[in-house]
Formats: structure tokens, sequence, C-alpha cells
């Protein structure tokens, strides 16, 4: 599975379980950042990283949805696709 379509997951998975999700991520330059706990897509929205794993109960496999890297690809990948994700549904 690609980066994209990991990211394109976590995304409908989000959109399944918290109203207008991307309304509460803020998405800017400094501040938003994918390899931080507190203030990564999840860590915005839960308080954590790993509160929204546990949330949406995705413990282990959040590479899966796009929330982690899964050693291949790099956050700033991942964070590239989120912001322009959020962007895309404002």
């Amino acid at each position: 599975m690609t980066i994209e379509e990991r990211v394109r997951r976590g995304a409908a998975l989000l959109d399944e379980t918290y109203h207008r999700w991307w309304k509460y991520v803020r998405t800017t330059v400094g501040f938003f950042d994918m390899g931080n706990p507190n203030r990564c897509v999840l860590g915005q929205l839960y308080g954590s990283f790993g509160e929204g794993c546990a949330a949406l109960r995705v413990s282990g496999f959040s590479n899966e949805f796009g929330f982690d890297t899964d050693g291949e690809d790099s956050y700033a990948m991942l964070q590239e696709l989120w912001r322009s994700t959020i962007e895309a549904r404002r």
C-alpha cells in the first residue's frame, strides 16, 4: 500500500469517527508536525498520538492509516500529504 493510500484510509477513518475533524487541525508551518505526538493529526484531535490511536483502536496499525511512518517513508512526506488532504476538505 502506498503512503497516499494509507493517508486516504486514515482520513476516511476520521471522516467516520470525528465530525468535521479537518476544522480542528492547525496546519501552519512551524506548528503542524507529524513527527510530534502532540502536534500531529491525532495529537491535535485527541490530545496525543497515543490517545488518538487508542480512541480509533488502531494502536499498532497506525502506519496503515497514515498516522505514522512505515519505516520507508518520512514524516515530511506524511506531513505534506496530510496538509494537502486537510486543505482540500476546507
